[in-house]
């Protein structure tokens, strides 16, 4: 296994970016090409700051303070009764745990959340907070971990700028579809009427 293998497989991938970086690949990848602390992973603390420090032959340090400690695993939650459907949330998650659409409802997979809290400041209405999990979910294990690097994969291909442009055309395929059907039910609507107006004269 290589170093960056063996610095992933430590890290918790909850791609949180408190770190600095962008997610736990390139904070993994700067701690070998351009050596950044190996203190700065908010959710593993001193366990990952140990595991670290052995496999970089460091020196154990404490967490940096301008991250925080460690905390109890929480995860997002979503308030329906304050959710309005604007998707600002949905690019934010790197797993793509948020499930919703335009002006629909959106909730959260908690068996996919990594608890990043980045879906958070987007949210117009402060309707996500962060809750404890079930019981469950509440230890990040290694199956957890290894569902989120292939969620976090699979959402960041997703959004190359071929990919959102094809979702895009999509949406909007959709949305178009949806206005054609309300129009044409408004016209049946409208000749119904029409018709009934006619038939009330006739016999009026």
């Amino acid at each position: 296994m290589s170093q960056i293998q063996q610095i992933q497989a430590v890290l918790p991938q909850t791609q949180c970016t408190r770190c600095g970086f962008s997610g736990c690949l390139p904070y993994a990848e700067a701690l070998i090409a351009a050596g950044a602390l190996h203190n700065r992973c908010h959710p593993g603390g001193d366990t990952v700051i140990v595991a670290l420090a052995k496999i970089l032959d460091r020196a154990i340090i404490p967490i940096d303070p301008t991250i925080g400690s460690a905390k109890l695993r929480q995860i997002a939650f979503i308030d329906s009764a304050k959710c309005i459907g604007c998707t600002l949330c949905l690019p934010s998650c790197p797993v793509d745990s948020i499930v919703g659409g335009p002006k629909r409802l959106h909730t959260i997979d908690p068996e996919r959340c990594t608890g990043c809290q980045l879906c958070i400041a987007p949210c117009p209405v402060d309707c996500i907070t962060m809750v404890a999990p079930q019981p469950h979910l509440r230890n990040w294990d290694q199956t957890q971990r290894e569902t989120a690097i292939n969620d976090y994969a699979i959402a960041m291909d997703r959004r190359t700028p071929e990919s959102e442009q094809n979702e895009d055309n999509a949406t909007n395929a959709m949305e178009n579809q949806v206005n054609i059907v309300a129009l044409a039910s408004e016209k049946q609507s409208a000749a119904k009427a029409a018709l009934a107006a006619a038939l009330k004269k006739a016999t009026g």
